[in-house]
């Protein structure tokens, strides 16, 4: 029994089955290797033959459900080792392919034996992430919600924290207590992180140190790196909702008084986290979002790592980085209007100051 595939350039088309008596060398098989699943699934009686339609077919070998990925150094994304593939099989293939696949006892081999183990743990979470280092042999699996639905986006808010900074934001207001206006709230500033950066440690279950090897600046490109590829212009969702809710951290750092101060943080630990989160659970490339996942986790092992990347760095990557490049991104697509009206604008400035000079004329007359 053989099955009917199509190569294009960059996609596989299903034709139809067929039934041979000829002999399939081992050095031959199908890829994806999910065909061949779908073969003996379909041989066996675990898939009727009836259902083995063309669109079967084609959602099969073309799912993008199982995701590899590599993080340099277990922080560094490296986007170019990620990939999505239709089968666990697929993907441990890729990962040891310095071991034939056509050789009898692959599925043996102790390395394999592993990545199949760590793919049958993922195969029941939401989304598939199987997370490799280069220092490393050893696999782990992440996930996180799949789609957005409100008991997932609330998940991923603090609400300890945030029940906290209310009640004390509340009990000022009603005291009257850090509600006069100063110069500014710096130290403050420094001191809450201070605070956040202990409670997590006392929290956080994934938690191991308080520092990591790496440097400020090591953490800072970790970051950036990581930032620029789970942002894609093809999400432009996400920018946008960054572009609204990210200025609660620069209005907490230019706030005057300690109650003002506090409620930005609420606002950043609510609305901002909450949102923010609801934009990358819609995004649609499993890739992306794993890579977000496995950055994420990898950063919270380390407390001063983690409160650079959550709450020192995001405004300066998203009015620094993401806005500038969303505009020279988006107005290739709009360079005529927007030419048109910036000519139009400063002719309106130009013959508005001739006015305002005419009329001052007219007046000293």
């Amino acid at each position: 029994k053989t099955i009917c595939l199509y190569a294009g350039e960059s996609q596989i088309y299903f034709s139809e089955f067929t039934f041979t008596t000829a002999f399939c060398g081992d050095d031959i098989g199908f890829r994806p290797r999910a065909a061949d699943g779908l073969l003996h699934a379909v041989q066996y009686g675990v898939i009727d033959p009836a259902r083995a339609t063309p669109e079967l077919v084609k959602n099969t070998i073309h799912d993008a459900s199982w995701v590899f990925l590599t993080l340099l150094d277990g922080r560094t994304v490296h986007p170019s080792s990620s990939q999505a593939f239709p089968s666990p099989v697929d993907l441990c293939e890729f990962v040891n392919a310095d071991k034939d696949y056509a050789d009898s006892n692959w599925q043996h081999n102790k390395k394999v034996k592993g990545c199949i183990a760590v793919a049958k743990r993922a195969a029941d979470l939401p989304l598939r992430c199987i997370v490799g280092s280069d220092k490393t042999s050893i696999l782990t699996a992440a996930s996180d919600q799949k789609t957005a639905t409100i008991s997932a986006v609330m998940a991923h808010v603090d609400w300890e924290r945030s029940i906290t900074l209310l009640l004390a934001i509340l009990l000022m207001t009603h005291m009257n207590i850090g509600t006069k206006r100063q110069k500014n709230q710096y130290v403050n500033n420094i001191f809450y992180l201070v605070v956040m950066a202990i409670g997590m440690y006392l929290t956080v279950p994934s938690v191991k140190s308080v520092f990591s090897s790496h440097s400020v600046i090591d953490i800072t490109k970790q970051s950036f790196a990581a930032f620029a590829y789970v942002h894609p212009m093809e999400s432009p969702h996400i920018a946008l909702f960054h572009f609204s809710l990210y200025w609660f951290h620069i209005a907490a750092w230019r706030s005057k008084s300690l109650r003002n101060l506090l409620f930005w943080q609420f606002l950043v630990e609510t609305v901002s986290a909450s949102v923010n989160e609801y934009s990358h659970l819609i995004e649609e490339q499993d890739v992306i979002h794993c890579t977000r996942v496995a950055f994420k986790d990898s950063m919270k092992q380390c407390v001063f790592d983690n409160m650079l990347r959550e709450y020192v760095l995001p405004p300066f990557f998203v009015y620094g980085y993401l806005l500038p490049k969303f505009i020279i991104h988006w107005s290739t697509w709009f360079s005529i209007p927007v030419y048109i009206l910036l000519v139009m604008t400063s002719i309106s400035i130009v013959y508005m100051k001739m006015a305002h000079r005419k009329s001052i004329g007219l007046k000293a007359n």
